[in-house]
């Protein structure tokens, strides 16, 4: 079985015992390139986090008026993150759950360590292309104060909260198993895990919008982002192996 599995096109590399010969950041390095292989392969996550952003910003255009664009706009951003890191993280562990490639991982040398970091590097990715595409799409559709101000400021909290989805997201998805309502589950987990992050972020995207800019409460917001990512990292990292070992 393991020989079938291994010679998938997604499952390249677990034959030969690639994995497991090398350090920590190899291995969480092999997992994130088999992902973003299988992704340029079939770009579904990619496809569909870029159709929700398009979605949530032009319902936010359309239902906006002028006196309140900047508001608007850090709401279709962070409810965008927010849409693409529960799809991220749904479909993070779905390849390997329907093939049985996670029972190998789990079970080979790879650490549970690498199979968490490299995963939560996945969601990660797939997330922020969300929130990016939602900036993009807001300043062309609603206000582009915040990017066009501030890109890099901008870009910060987007990746400081697309790390908070993506290791929390890591961490619950593989408990979930499969089945048609999987999605839903996660959500209905993940985003009360995701609150904090979505208004802190979308507190600290408001300042640059601000006019002007309110950059003490953007390093506020900031650091309370920063710190529930190394909250749920520290949880992820502790967590993450005996739970997915004693699901089986």
């Amino acid at each position: 079985m393991s020989k079938a599995l291994s010679s998938r096109p997604e499952n390249e590399g677990l034959r030969g015992g690639e994995i497991g010969r090398h350090g920590l950041w190899r291995e969480v390095g092999w997992i994130l390139g088999k992902d973003l292989r299988a992704e340029r392969r079939a770009p579904t996550v990619v496809v569909v986090s870029l159709l929700q952003a398009t979605l949530v910003v032009a319902a936010c255009a359309l239902a906006g008026d002028m006196a309140g664009r900047g508001e608007l706009a850090c709401a279709a951003i962070w409810v965008s993150v927010a849409f693409a890191g529960v799809h991220a993280a749904s479909s993070a562990f779905a390849r390997e759950q329907a093939s049985g490639v996670l029972l190998l991982l789990r079970t080979g040398p790879m650490r549970g360590v690498s199979l968490f970091l490299g995963k939560a590097a996945t969601v990660g990715l797939m997330t922020l292309v969300g929130g990016l595409a939602a900036a993009g799409l807001t300043a062309l559709l609603i206000d582009s104060t915040g990017l066009g101000a501030w890109p890099w400021r901008l870009l910060g909290i987007l990746v400081a909260g697309s790390v908070g989805f993506s290791v929390a997201g890591a961490l619950v998805a593989p408990l979930l198993g499969l089945g048609a309502g999987r999605e839903a589950m996660l959500a209905l987990v993940l985003l009360p895990l995701g609150v904090p992050i979505i208004v802190s972020g979308a507190r600290a995207t408001a300042a640059l919008y601000a006019s002007p800019p309110a950059l003490d409460v953007y390093r506020d917001s900031l650091g309370i982002v920063l710190g529930l990512d190394a909250v749920f990292l520290a949880l992820g990292l502790w967590l993450f192996e005996p739970l997915i070992r004693r699901r089986g």
